[in-house]
């Protein structure tokens, strides 16, 4: 994929993100991922 595209692709996923936590009145959270469930997964597995 062409360099451009793959920046536009990135910045239309941040416009989204900060969108939706605006309209939402949402403060940002460093760790969320840390909380979503296939993250969990991820580390369980890694653990056992």
């Amino acid at each position: 994929m062409p360099f451009g595209k793959v920046i536009v692709a990135i910045a239309n996923k941040h416009a989204r993100q900060l969108w939706a936590m605006l309209a939402h009145g949402v403060d940002y959270d460093p760790h969320a991922c840390l909380k979503h469930p296939m993250h969990q997964q991820t580390y369980a597995a890694n653990a056992a």
